[in-house]
């Protein structure tokens, strides 16, 4: 028969265990929570924005124009069209804009020139003609105008598919939002949004107004009021429909 003493450990050594106890104890309750937060959160978004993200990526944009060994350049009709894709360029281009032309096919002097007439155009539309890259590709010649491709890439936002419904809605004991909730509306600000490179960062701040700034700071100086005065003209708000 063992003494009760004897199966008693001695206070640090009790200590000790109560120690290691507890704090297997809070590694178990940390390890279900992680657990449960994987099973609930991780797996199954509860945000239309998790399930549905916007996905901001490059799209080319592309047009055909022709080097005419007889002209001196593009024509008409391609040149319109280079200065529309320089204006597209401007608005929402990235990077630089590639020119693809053919070498060795006779009409080497009509890519120049037309490399040329497109660089003049860039530069009336705003935009840096030292942009523009001249990339060749090997032909076996022939007889006419040769096609060149010229290109650029801009920012494009897109979201979804829609349309999946692997669950009843109409049974919904948790009242989580179902799977397709949200879709649409995230398609539709991706295809309605102006600039999709608004949707990585922030834009810049634009140009001050230095007309403004330099009318506030004679004012300043001449210890007058800078602050803009507005003058209504005695016009009440409810005469305004019917003027």
């Amino acid at each position: 028969m063992y003494r009760l003493v004897k199966m008693v450990p001695p206070a640090p050594a009790m200590r000790r265990a109560m120690l290691g106890m507890t704090v297997a104890a809070v590694a178990l309750t940390v390890a279900g929570c992680k657990m449960n937060s994987a099973g609930h959160t991780g797996a199954v978004p509860l945000g239309y924005e998790e399930r549905h993200p916007i996905t901001v990526g490059y799209q080319p944009v592309g047009i055909i124009v022709h080097a005419d060994p007889y002209a001196s350049g593009l024509t008409a009709q391609d040149a319109t069209q280079v200065a529309a894709l320089a204006r597209q360029y401007r608005n929402t281009g990235q990077g630089v804009i590639y020119l693809q032309a053919p070498s060795g096919s006779g009409a080497e002097s009509a890519v120049h020139a037309s490399a040329s007439q497109i660089r003049q155009i860039l530069g009336r539309e705003g935009v840096d003609p030292s942009t523009l890259a001249v990339h060749t590709y090997r032909s076996d010649g022939g007889y006419g105008p040769v096609p060149m491709k010229l290109m650029f890439y801009r920012y494009s936002a897109e979201a979804g598919p829609c349309g999946e419904w692997p669950d009843n809605v109409s049974h919904n004991p948790s009242n989580a939002p179902y799977q397709n909730f949200g879709c649409a509306s995230q398609r539709n600000l991706a295809a309605m949004v102006e600039d999709p490179r608004d949707l990585v960062g922030p834009r810049g701040d634009g140009p001050r107004d230095a007309m403004r700034r330099a009318t506030v700071q004679d004012k300043y100086r001449k210890g007058e009021d800078p602050a803009t005065v507005y003058k209504d003209e005695g016009v009440a708000v409810s005469e305004v429909g019917g003027q």
